[in-house]
């Protein structure tokens, strides 16, 4: 991890069900054969990274725009997931990293012992900002949250076995594989504002001028 910035308890209430901070929806399985081809971004998921067996492709969406991943081993769980990052407010990454986190709390009773810090991906002349967190109990678990222009892309690691170095290599083989500095290419963010106007403005001309 590039910089820690605390090691944290974190507890939080409960506010659903689910582990998938990206959607409302309950996630429906997608039947596939071969490769899954998102086809909004073109990304592919493979049926195998590496040792590790692809078990389910699931959409959070009518749109199969919000998708997500689960790859295992016997001792590990790989889960990628890829979804729109909605409107370019400042402090969006932060803020779904943070209900990544609560999610993960959600499912915990004692609430989440935590490193965390920034981290960072860099191919192709382009860089994607991210922050990670890894968790200190058993089993280990590390969270990870990119924001890709238009997109985000998160990397979970559940293991029994893994240690936090080699956690880190099967991260790395992640990115290297889905490379999602393709999806900024494909998609930048758009820094143009959404201004909205009320009805009533129209009628007032001071207000319309300003």
């Amino acid at each position: 991890m590039t910089r820690k910035i605390a090691v944290l308890i974190i507890t939080f209430s409960a506010i659903g069900q689910f582990g998938f901070s990206q959607t409302k929806l309950q996630p429906k399985q997608l039947k596939v054969k071969g490769s899954y081809i998102h086809s909004t971004t073109m990304t592919e998921f493979p049926e195998k990274i590496g040792s590790y067996q692809r078990q389910g492709v699931y959409s959070f969406d009518k749109k199969k725009e919000n998708i997500g991943t689960t790859y295992k081993t016997e001792t590990t769980t790989l889960s990628i997931y890829l979804y729109p990052a909605g409107e370019g407010s400042e402090g969006r990454l932060r803020n779904q990293y943070l209900q990544a986190m609560q999610d993960m709390a959600n499912v915990s009773k004692s609430g989440l012992h935590a490193e965390q810090g920034y981290k960072y991906f860099k191919k192709d002349g382009y860089k994607i900002n991210g922050f990670s967190a890894v968790t200190l109990d058993k089993p280990k678990s590390q969270l990870t949250v990119f924001e890709c222009g238009q997109w985000f892309f998160k990397i979970r690691i559940t293991t029994n076995s893994l240690d936090t170095a080699e956690i880190n290599v099967l991260e790395r083989e992640v990115l290297n594989s889905f490379n999602p500095t393709q999806l900024v290419k494909k998609s930048k963010l758009d820094h143009k504002a959404t201004v909205y106007f009320a009805k009533a403005a129209f009628r007032d001309s001071l207000m319309l001028g300003s």
